[in-house]
């Protein structure tokens, strides 16, 4: 299906299928009316969302050139803004390369509110060398603010986003503890946690192997390599940001929220070595070796599909996920002897 940029901000579907996007010969599903309360009017139109993107984009792009994490102010905020942040440090510090990110719409919806914050969902189309789409959740805090970017995360191969309505509608916001749904969005991440952290767990089974559990298992099997110097261990917590979302064509959610992890390289043997990689090295100024003990902390936002209640499903779905590395310390006031 070939979309207008226009025609594409409508009721929001699409799949992630390996690394690419499926959805366009697909038929959309019509757009139904969500479960707001009926006062409530939708936050944007089409037109407007659409210029809000493109002033969003123009301002990270002069942002990304510099790597000046003062120029994002105004267009990104929450988790975007500290992980965006992050990634220019990194950058700068030598230890990689600044995630594209394009606004340029293909589906969107937005909430139907008169409170704040407001929220409004966006997937990007592919565009260059990103082989999957972005889902991007944008916010506004109160009347005299500009919508700015709040999140952003790359789907899932095989990722499935249910339909919501369109913008002409506009769909119900969630809370963080909405009962409305089979799973409410903190009990959705806090399971999730659970599933990273205790991969043998009933979560850490019900879950499937995406991209982030992979990342988080591949930094957890460096540790056999490392047993006769040291350990590696991985620790995973729910995020402090909260939750943003829309209410689905199918009385389910869209929800986007954010969690941390932190890789502890412990060296216990005098006689060994242990290094960590040179991305990790570049936040300590090219040093690769540990001394002691070194922390490297990564945050990711995280989106998931909430079934609605009376659906069969064992956990929540995840469906994308943006990961930065944002700190790495040292210790080495206790170094094996």
């Amino acid at each position: 299906m070939n979309l207008t940029r226009r025609g594409a901000l409508g009721a929001l579907v699409t799949t992630a299928a390996g690394l690419g996007l499926s959805a366009c010969g697909q038929e959309l599903p019509k757009p139904q009316p969500p479960k707001a309360d009926a006062t409530a009017k939708p936050v944007l139109d089409s037109t407007r969302l659409e210029t809000i993107l493109k002033r969003i984009q123009t301002g990270l792009t002069a942002a990304d050139k510099d790597r000046d994490p003062a120029k994002l102010t105004g267009y990104l905020n929450g988790p975007a803004l500290r992980l965006r942040t992050a990634n220019y440090k990194l950058v700068k510090a030598g230890g990689g390369s600044v995630a594209t990110l394009n606004t340029n719409a293909r589906m969107s919806a937005v909430g139907a509110t008169s409170a704040f914050p407001r929220t409004a969902i966006s997937v990007s189309a592919i565009s260059g060398k990103n082989n999957s789409p972005l889902l991007l959740v944008l916010d506004q805090q109160d009347a005299r603010s500009n919508y700015e970017m709040w999140a952003w995360v790359r789907l899932f191969a095989g990722a499935k986003i249910p339909a919501t309505a369109g913008p002409a509608v506009g769909s119900a916001q969630i809370e963080a503890d909405s009962t409305q749904f089979l799973f409410s969005p903190s009990k959705a991440m806090a399971a999730y946690v659970e599933a990273l952290n205790k991969p043998d767990s009933a979560n850490g089974k019900a879950f499937p192997d995406d991209g982030l559990r992979k990342l988080v298992a591949s930094e957890r099997a460096v540790a056999s390599q490392v047993k006769d110097a040291g350990s590696i261990t991985v620790s995973v917590s729910a995020g402090n940001d909260g939750f943003r979302g829309l209410v689905t064509s199918d009385n389910g959610a869209i929800a986007v929220g954010s969690l941390s992890f932190t890789t502890t390289y412990q060296r216990t043997s005098a006689k060994s070595t242990i290094t960590v990689s040179e991305q990790l090295a570049a936040y300590m100024g090219g040093n690769k070796e540990v001394t002691s003990k070194v922390m490297a902390t990564y945050e990711a936002m995280v989106a998931f599909y909430l079934p609605p209640k009376g659906a069969k499903a064992k956990v929540p779905t995840a469906l994308g996920t943006g990961v930065v590395l944002t700190s790495v310390t040292r210790d080495d006031s206790n170094p094996p002897k």
